[in-house]
């Protein structure tokens, strides 16, 4: 966690190197960024209070992939986050709660899409009853004795059930 005394905000992130190489690195990336030779990140908030300094929240031993789930999860509980991007996550999101608005407005695309994907089929095989009709019929006449066997022995269950 990237803070400064000058500041409340926090910056969360997480690295494989150590922590006095990534503070390093985030210094100089802001140097090079205000130079405009390097891309703008949120932690350059904090970074150019100067007295900036890592603090660490926990260390693990895991992939990058779970690295980055974690550092999400972090992300999400803290207000106090600059961050602009939740880790794992290749949108950006100014607030947890936009994080949620976001995930919750896509679970209703899902739904919506998957309810008109449904009823768009189900028309379509009312509209061509004649084709599935056909091709159901070629089917069976291709497998003829498969269908005949599945009769049969449909046709002794029935029988065994009655007898029961």
């Amino acid at each position: 966690m990237l803070k400064s005394f000058k500041t409340n905000d926090i910056y969360i992130g997480s690295t494989i190197q150590t922590i006095k190489q990534r503070l390093s690195n985030h210094k100089a990336d802001y140097k090079r960024c205000s130079q405009g030779k390097h891309h703008y990140n949120s932690c350059y908030e904090i970074v150019k209070h100067g007295d900036c300094y890592v603090e660490l929240i926990k260390e693990v031993s895991c992939t990058k992939n779970q690295l980055l789930v974690l550092e999400g999860e972090e992300i999400i509980k803290n207000p106090r986050s600059i961050n602009k991007r939740i880790a794992g996550h290749p949108q950006m999101y100014n607030s947890y709660n936009e994080y949620e608005k976001v995930r919750h407005d896509e679970r209703l695309k899902d739904e919506t899409y998957r309810k008109h994907k449904q009823q768009y089929a189900s028309e379509y095989r009312i509209n061509n009853l004649d084709y599935y009709y056909e091709k159901q019929k070629e089917w069976q006449n291709k497998n003829r004795e498969h269908v005949n066997e599945y009769k049969r022995q449909w046709r002794l269950k029935q029988k065994e059930k009655i007898k029961i």
